[in-house]
């Protein structure tokens, strides 16, 4: 799939887990672009495929907040495992913040 941007993002399984982000050179020039495009005017997107040629859409957002904000403290946890998983009821989900802005 030469020219296809793919991309898979691998989110850790609970604490101190590996997260593990795998690309095409394609995708890492797009994501490139698009963490700079983000940093400047605090959100991005852009469309990505999985290696089944499925595409997606990708979002980066900045959240410039302390670590001890309310935009952090309720941010959902990315974790996977049952154990770890994200329980909150108020938790913020990341595309919670995409319709809020």
């Amino acid at each position: 799939m030469e020219g296809v941007p793919v991309l898979h993002i691998h989110p850790p399984e609970a604490w101190h887990g590996e997260a593990f982000l795998v690309a095409n050179r394609d995708a890492l020039t797009i994501l490139k672009r698009v963490i700079e495009q983000a940093l400047s005017e605090g959100k991005a997107h852009d469309v990505m495929c999985a290696a089944d040629g499925e595409g997606y859409d990708l979002w980066i957002q900045v959240i410039d907040s302390s670590l001890e904000g309310e935009d952090w403290e309720r941010a959902a946890l990315p974790y996977t495992d049952e154990y770890a998983r994200e329980k909150r009821a108020d938790a913020i989900w990341p595309w919670q913040r995409k319709q809020k802005k």
